[in-house]
């Protein structure tokens, strides 16, 4: 999620920093998709998921 932020929402960009291949990340965003019940073309959704990665990385507990 954050290779994928950070390249402005690219999973050719995010790929790349990756290693892999584009079709990996869009995998990968597709199971971020179903474990959260959350669609990433929904900028209200992406904005939160986006939110809680953030809180992750800082390691905020709820």
């Amino acid at each position: 999620m954050a290779a994928w932020r950070d390249n402005g929402g690219s999973a050719s960009g995010a790929a790349a920093v990756l290693f892999c291949h584009p079709n990996t990340v869009r995998h990968r965003l597709r199971r971020v998709e179903a474990a959260t019940g959350r669609s990433l073309s929904d900028p209200k959704a992406t904005a939160e998921i986006l939110i809680a990665l953030e809180a992750a990385l800082l390691g905020i507990a709820r």
